[in-house]
């Protein structure tokens, strides 16, 4: 029970942290719109420079791969 608790909190922290100002506003697409399986995909090809955008290469780049693959698990569609 305990890792569980602790496991929402820190997928929390990093969604308010990094996503939530834009995708849990108006400002872009909401999180949920996609499968993890792309939100993963898309967060690794921002990271790695072959998706471009304002913000979100920053914003992959100081996420771990691990940090995305939750994030992508708790807020994509399952």
């Amino acid at each position: 029970m305990k890792k569980i608790v602790l496991f929402s909190l820190i997928v929390s922290g990093l969604f308010a942290a990094n996503c939530a100002m834009c995708h849990n506003g108006s400002y872009q697409v909401k999180l949920d719109k996609f499968t993890p399986e792309e939100i993963t995909e898309m967060m690794i090809d921002f990271k790695n420079g072959k998706k471009a955008g304002m913000t979100m290469p920053a914003m992959a780049k100081s996420m771990s791969d691990e940090e995305i693959k939750k994030v992508a698990k708790e807020y994509g569609t399952k």
